[in-house]
């Protein structure tokens, strides 16, 4: 991979990451703001108390963006990332949050086509 190609991926594989690590943190640290994305219909989904599922969801998400910066399993973080957002783009609509979504959907599918291992910890 060219050295520009090589920077330009890590630059979508650490920006996908701090999105991801950053709405995790606002998710542990403001879990009633969340409360208002869940629609009624994913509400009828979720088995347990709604508090706990935002807390779990922010860990997860903190994780994963951990995982991406690092480049920790990347194509494994981005197929779960991946996976992520497409329910939520399923459960909200076509609205400001899906727009920016396909965004970031592009960016996984991008790191799970490609070879994300510059400066990453671990290269498979």
């Amino acid at each position: 991979m060219k050295d520009k190609t090589k920077i330009a991926t890590l630059i979508l594989r650490v920006a996908l990451g701090f999105i991801f690590f950053w709405f995790g943190m606002d998710k542990i640290i403001n879990p009633i703001d969340w409360k208002g994305f869940i629609t009624p219909a994913l509400s009828k989904l979720i088995f347990v108390d709604l508090g706990i599922f935002i807390l779990l969801l922010g860990i997860i998400e903190i994780i994963l963006g951990i995982m991406l910066i690092l480049g920790l399993f990347t194509r494994t973080a981005s197929v779960i990332v991946l996976i992520h957002l497409i329910m939520v783009v399923m459960t909200q609509g076509f609205n400001q949050i899906s727009i920016r979504d396909f965004g970031l959907i592009a960016i996984a599918l991008y790191l799970i086509m490609i070879k994300s291992d510059y400066l990453s910890l671990k290269t498979k």
